[in-house]
C-alpha cells in the first residue's frame, strides 16, 4: 500500500476497504504545495474533503472508491475515526514530542500498535475502542485524541510540505491504553487540560469564545460533527460553569450555515454595556464635513455626472495629503479601489495621473468580487494588507451580486453594516457610490436606487450632478450629514481630462434633480412653432397632430405647453363627439361638423433638433 501514483492510490484506496477501513476522497497539494481546491493561501491543504459530505461519505463500496478516484487521480485518502477506531495524533511542531514523552513518563510506554508518520514530521498511533470516545484537541500541546466526529489522513497521501504519509508499523491496531481513557475523561485529566489548554472561560464570556473557536474551525473546513466535538470538549474543559450541551452544538450548527474558507463566526450576544464606563471620543473625518473615519459614505448621481471623477479626485488628494476644498494639508495616506466598471489601465490610472496622484499610494483590487461571506473575507484581507484611509467602492451594487434583492432592507442593511465595521476596526473611510433612480421622488436623499436603507445606514451622504440649463456648471452638494452639520456645495469642472474645483456653488439638490425637459425651453419652442405650421390654415385633428409631435420627438408634456403657451383651443369632432379639433385662437374658427383634415390640405412637418420625448396618447385630455 505504499506506492504512489495515480494508479497507486486507487489501489491504496480499495486495499483500505479489503480490510476494514472506510475512506473518503480528500483535496490534494502539488509539488509545490498548492492545494487541489483552487483557493489562494488554503488553510488546509491536502486535508478538506472533496465530497459533499465528508467523513460522511466514507465507504467501503470498491465501485464507489473507483469511482471517486477515476474522477480525482490524484485525491488523498482519508478515513473516519469513531467507531471503534481512536488515533493519537502527535504534531511535533507544536510541542507534541515533549508532551507525548512527558505522558509516557508519567503513565507507561506507547503499546506497539499500528503506527504512521504523517508527512509533516508528525506521528498517529492507531488503537481500537468500542466505547464512545469524544474527540480530545488539545489534549496537550501538540497532542490531539481523535475519535468521534473526526477523521484522519492514510498514506500514500501528500502532505502540504510536499512529503507523503507513509507506515512505521503497519501491524495490528492494539487496545486503546486505559491511561489514555481516562486522561480524556477523569476529573483529573481535565483539570490537567485546562492548565495546558489555556485560562479558564467565564460566565458571561463563554457563547462568544465558543463562537469564536468554531468560526476559526469553520474557516479551516471543519465539519459540523467536527466542530461539535471539539466545542464540547473546550465546553467541559475550560468553561465555567459549562453551557448546555444542546447550547454549545447549536453554535456549531449556526457557523456551518457559512461556506467552509470564508465562514464567518456567528454575530456573539450583546454586550449590555453601562454608558458609565463609556468613554465619549470625537468624531473625526478624513474630510469634513463630507467624509467621516470609521464611517460609510455614500456618492449618489446619474451616469456621466461626474461621479468617478469625483472619486479620483479624492483618492489622489488622500494618496498626496492635500487638495481638498476647505481641507487643511493633512499626512497622505493610501487609497484601495475598487471599481467595476472603470478599467484600471485605459481609465482609473491616466485619470489619477492626471489629477497629479501618487499612485504609489494606491491600489485596486482586480477582479471579480461578491459582497457575501467569502467577498467580506477577500476585502477585509485587502484592506488589512494595503491599511488605507480610504477605500471606494464604484458603484456598490455591482458588488452586491444576484442572489440580493437591492431593494430589500434587511439585505441591503446587512451589507452596509459589515462595510461599516469594516470601517470601524480598520479607521478608513469607506466611499461608496450609486446611481438614482430614473424616477422623480420628492426628496433628495430617497432618489438613491434601491433600498432606503442604505441611505439610512450611511452616516454621510453627497449628491453630484450639473444644472439642467448648464449642464457644464456641475456640484457635489452634502444632503444628509449625522455627524456635523451639512457642508457647503461645492462646485467643480471637467474639461478636455482634466478635473478641476471651482469654489462653491449656488446649486441645491433640487436644481441637479430638475427634469431638463422641463427646464429646457428649445423644445416647447419647437412644439410652439410645429403648432403655428400646423394649424396655420385652420383646425386639425388632435391625432394627426399627436402623430407629428412624434415623428418631430416632441414629448406629450411639451406638447401640452406649447398648446397652453398658444391658447390652442379643443372642440368634438364629428356628429358622434369621437374624436378632437385643435385650432388656433387667431384663425376666428374653430371647425364644423363634417370638416376634414385633408380639405385644408394639412401636410405634416418634422423639423430638425427636436429632443425626444415620452409616448403619446392616441385621445384629447388637454382641454
Amino acid at each position: 500500500m505504499t506506492k504512489t501514483g495515480t494508479n497507486g492510490i486507487l489501489a491504496a484506496a480499495l486495499a483500505y476497504a479489503k480490510t476494514g477501513f472506510r475512506v473518503f476522497p480528500l483535496h490534494s497539494p502539488d509539488g509545490s504545495g498548492v492545494c487541489s481546491c483552487g483557493i489562494k493561501n488554503c488553510r488546509n491543504v491536502g486535508k478538506h474533503p472533496r465530497t459533499r459530505h465528508g467523513f460522511k461519505d466514507a465507504t467501503a463500496d470498491a465501485q464507489q472508491i473507483t469511482r471517486w478516484w477515476q474522477r480525482w487521480p490524484e485525491a488523498n485518502i482519508g478515513t473516519p475515526t469513531g467507531q471503534g477506531l481512536v488515533v493519537l495524533d502527535i504534531d511535533p511542531r507544536n510541542g507534541g514530542m515533549e508532551s507525548i514523552a512527558k505522558l509516557t513518563e508519567e503513565h507507561e510506554p506507547l503499546p506497539e500498535t499500528r503506527q504512521q508518520a504523517t508527512g509533516g514530521d508528525g506521528y498517529h498511533f492507531f488503537f481500537e475502542d468500542a466505547r464512545s470516545i469524544k474527540s480530545s484537541p488539545g489534549l496537550r500541546p501538540g497532542v490531539d485524541l481523535k475519535a468521534e466526529g473526526g477523521y484522519i489522513v492514510l498514506p500514500p497521501s501528500r502532505h502540504a510540505s510536499g512529503n507523503r504519509y507513509y507506515w512505521l508499523k503497519n501491524t495490528k491496531t492494539l487496545p486503546l491504553p486505559a491511561w489514555i481513557h481516562k486522561l480524556q475523561t477523569s476529573e483529573n485529566g481535565n483539570n490537567e487540560a485546562k492548565r495546558h489548554q489555556g485560562p479558564t472561560i467565564s460566565k458571561g464570556k463563554r457563547n462568544q469564545a465558543l463562537l469564536s473557536y468554531a468560526g476559526t474551525m469553520r474557516r479551516r473546513d471543519m465539519e459540523q460533527e467536527e466542530i461539535s466535538a471539539a466545542l464540547l470538549v473546550m465546553n467541559e474543559k475550560r468553561c465555567d460553569p459549562p453551557l448546555p450541551e444542546s447550547e454549545v452544538r447549536g453554535i456549531a450548527a449556526s457557523v456551518c450555515r457559512y461556506t467552509p474558507n470564508a465562514a464567518e463566526a456567528a454575530p456573539p450576544r450583546p454586550a449590555l454595556v453601562s454608558l458609565d464606563d463609556v468613554q465619549a471620543e470625537p468624531v473625526t473625518f478624513l474630510w469634513p464635513p463630507y467624509l467621516p473615519l470609521q464611517k460609510v459614505t455614500l456618492i449618489e448621481g446619474d451616469p456621466g455626472v461626474g461621479k468617478s471623477w469625483l472619486v479620483f479626485s479624492l483618492s489622489s488628494a488622500v494618496s498626496l495629503g492635500r487638495g481638498l476644498p476647505g481641507g487643511a494639508t493633512f499626512d497622505a495616506g493610501r487609497v484601495l479601489i475598487l471599481s467595476a466598471e472603470d478599467g484600471l489601465a485605459d481609465t482609473i490610472k491616466p485619470r489619477l495621473a492626471a489629477l497629479g496622484a501618487n499612485t504609489a499610494n494606491i491600489s485596486a483590487l482586480d477582479g471579480a468580487l461578491t459582497l457575501d461571506n467569502v467577498g467580506f473575507a477577500r476585502l477585509a484581507e485587502a484592506i488589512e494588507e494595503v491599511k488605507p484611509a480610504l477605500v471606494t467602492i464604484d458603484p456598490l451594487f455591482a458588488y452586491f451580486g444576484e442572489k440580493r434583492d437591492i431593494n430589500q432592507a434587511n439585505q441591503t442593511r446587512a451589507v452596509m453594516s459589515r462595510l461599516a465595521d469594516l470601517a470601524s476596526t480598520h479607521k478608513c473611510a469607506i466611499l461608496c457610490v450609486r446611481h438614482l433612480t430614473k424616477g422623480t421622488r420628492s426628496k433628495s436623499i430617497h432618489r438613491g436606487i434601491g433600498s432606503v436603507d442604505l441611505t439610512a445606514a450611511a452616516r454621510s451622504v453627497v449628491l453630484v450632478g450639473y444644472d439642467p440649463s448648464t449642464p457644464t456648471l456641475r456640484a457635489m452638494v452634502h444632503i444628509k450629514s449625522n455627524l456635523a452639520p451639512l457642508g457647503p456645495s461645492l462646485g467643480f469642472e471637467i474639461e478636455e481630462g482634466q478635473f478641476n474645483w471651482t469654489g462653491e456653488s449656488p446649486l441645491t439638490a433640487e436644481r441637479l434633480l430638475a427634469d431638463e425637459r422641463e427646464d429646457d425651453k428649445l423644445p416647447v419652442e419647437e412644439a410652439e412653432e410645429m403648432l403655428k405650421q400646423v394649424l396655420a390654415s385652420g383646425p386639425v385633428s388632435a391625432a394627426e397632430i399627436y402623430q407629428d409631435a412624434k415623428l418631430n420627438q416632441i414629448s406629450l408634456t411639451t406638447l401640452k405647453r406649447a398648446k397652453k403657451n398658444l391658447k390652442v383651443t379643443s372642440k368634438k369632432l364629428g356628429f358622434d363627439g369621437k374624436g378632437w379639433l385643435w385650432n388656433l385662437p387667431e384663425n376666428g374658427h374653430e371647425g364644423g361638423q363634417g370638416w376634414s383634415p385633408s380639405a385644408n390640405g394639412h401636410e405634416r412637418v418634422i423639423f430638425p433638433g427636436a429632443i425626444p420625448g415620452g409616448p403619446l396618447r392616441e385621445k384629447e385630455d388637454v382641454k
